[in-house]
């Protein structure tokens, strides 16, 4: 299924002086949750998702490329928010359908002359609802944890 995620900022964090550990090196932090399968309160679809995601510092903050502006005070931002962001993201399971197979494509072949596979799904109802509530789901945590969000997909 689709991973859909969340980019936040941890207010605390910002404009925090990085250690000289933080500036040496990357320092990534993984995490994972799982939300089981509860078919009397789950809102309209069956099975359950996870979450994962990461944070940490890097010589190039990803966020750098989605801050505006240049020169001085677009570094000073990005310096401001550097090791302030987590990402999260969700994975859930696509139900089997007899819509979704997998063939051999008759005109595409790989390096070695062998048909490649060609992949045929669409994602139902439930597969739509699910990700909202994943969506809502570590929405909700992020804010029961004081953190500000500032992006869902």
């Amino acid at each position: 299924m689709d991973a859909h995620g969340a980019d936040i900022a941890v207010e605390s964090l910002v404009a925090q002086r990085p250690s000289e550990a933080d500036q040496a090196v990357t320092l990534p932090c993984a995490r994972g949750a799982v939300r089981v399968a509860d078919h009397a309160s789950q809102p309209g679809f069956v099975r359950g998702y996870g979450f994962e995601g990461g944070s940490g510092f890097s010589l190039f903050p990803r966020h750098a490329l989605d801050t505006p502006g240049f020169g001085g005070q677009f570094k000073k931002s990005v310096r401001e928010h550097a090791g302030a962001f987590i990402s999260m993201g969700g994975f859930g399971e696509v139900l089997a359908r007899y819509e979704n197979y997998v063939d051999l494509d008759p005109d595409v072949k790989d390096a070695w002359g062998i048909p490649v596979l060609r992949f045929h799904y669409e994602f139902s109802d439930n597969e739509k609802k699910m990700c909202e509530d994943m969506a809502n789901a570590g929405k909700e945590m992020f804010e029961a944890a004081g953190i500000e969000v500032i992006g869902v997909d």
